[in-house]
């Protein structure tokens, strides 16, 4: 219905996820969640934590850098926050960041929730 997915629309989430098959891990990432791995020495029988994604957050250079890439001269990353708003750099849903002014004014028309888009500026509408 389209009630439901603009409830969904207005919000975000972040995610990982594992999936261990035949031996192989293969993870999926987005956000400011993290996957780690328990390691044991086999010598030693210590634990250990390994970090098995990066952060997908506004203190990454890396992002940093990929957002600036796919967004240049234009103005992403401020006051520490993807659009002023959002810590992580990747997340599902959050539409009011991704999608036109004219989209999300024809989608939440009539909607006192949903106010006008962060960023109005914004050129090139993906992340």
């Amino acid at each position: 219905h389209a009630k439901v997915f603009k409830e969904v629309a207005k919000s975000g989430c972040v995610g990982s996820i594992a999936v261990v098959k035949q031996g192989i891990v293969h993870l999926g990432h987005a956000g400011d969640t993290r996957v780690v791995f328990g390691m044991k020495n086999s010598k030693t029988n210590e634990w250990k934590s390994v970090r098995a994604t990066p952060d997908h957050i506004c203190d990454n250079e890396d992002e940093i850098e990929r957002i600036n890439n796919a967004h240049p001269g234009e103005k992403v990353i401020y006051g520490d926050r993807v659009l002023g708003v959002l810590q992580p750099t990747r997340a599902f849903g959050d539409n009011r960041l991704k999608q036109s002014k004219e989209w999300i004014e024809k989608v939440f028309e009539n909607d006192d929730k949903v106010k006008n888009p962060v960023y109005h500026n914004m050129k090139n509408k993906k992340f």
